[in-house]
């Protein structure tokens, strides 16, 4: 980003935010990256991330943020567009967890389908159930684990979602019918993957 770009950012420091819902959040980061950042860097799944992830605090500041850190990682990474794992970056620089703590609360079965998500999400900012169990189903595999059924694979994500480690919601516009998206809203997906990888070799 450039100067002028960075000083856009850099005048939110002043305003005082509403508490605003999903969707004003959206609009919010939307008018953000058409003001700040270059056309084409910042696509529509990266914009819906950072309003998912922004909407459990309602705080447009903190939507604009997450945005501003993203864009700065990927100026340093010299990446022509922002990635999820950028967005999952500045999650981690703005509120940094404790991945290990987090970590420690899950058994080997959620680990597994834990780590599948991770490594099915790292070029992407949303995947499917559908995709999240074919991934699972070669995490398994490559752990010598008997994979789970499908009713209990779903309750092991609705799980994660509970804990904060993953995110879930209906598809939505541009999608044909209905399927459970899932995403990962606080730990960039190379980071989680190679945290599981560690811990799991320790079971």
């Amino acid at each position: 980003m450039d100067p002028a770009a960075l000083s856009t950012f850099r005048r939110t420091n002043v305003v005082e935010f509403p508490r605003y819902d999903r969707t004003e959040l959206e609009d919010i980061v939307q008018g953000r990256v058409a003001l700040a950042m270059h056309p084409g860097t910042v696509d529509d799944d990266l914009i819906d991330l950072i309003a998912d992830i922004a909407s459990e605090f309602g705080d447009a500041r903190y939507a604009i943020e997450l945005l501003e850190k993203a864009g700065m990682l990927a100026d340093e990474e010299r990446a022509e567009e922002v990635a999820a794992e950028h967005v999952r970056g500045a999650k981690s620089h703005v509120h940094p967890i404790d991945v290990e703590e987090r970590l420690g609360l899950l058994d080997v079965p959620k680990k597994l389908v834990l780590l599948s998500i991770a490594r099915k999400s790292r070029k992407k900012a949303y995947i499917t159930m559908g995709e999240a169990e074919e991934a699972y189903a070669v995490v398994c595999e490559e752990y010598n684990e008997k994979p789970r059924a499908h009713t209990q694979f779903w309750k092991y994500v609705k799980e994660l979602d509970a804990l904060g480690l993953v995110d879930t919601k209906l598809s939505g516009k541009g999608e044909v019918g209905k399927t459970t998206l899932i995403s990962l809203p606080e730990i960039p997906a190379k980071v989680l993957a190679d945290n599981l990888e560690r811990s799991l070799k320790r079971r």
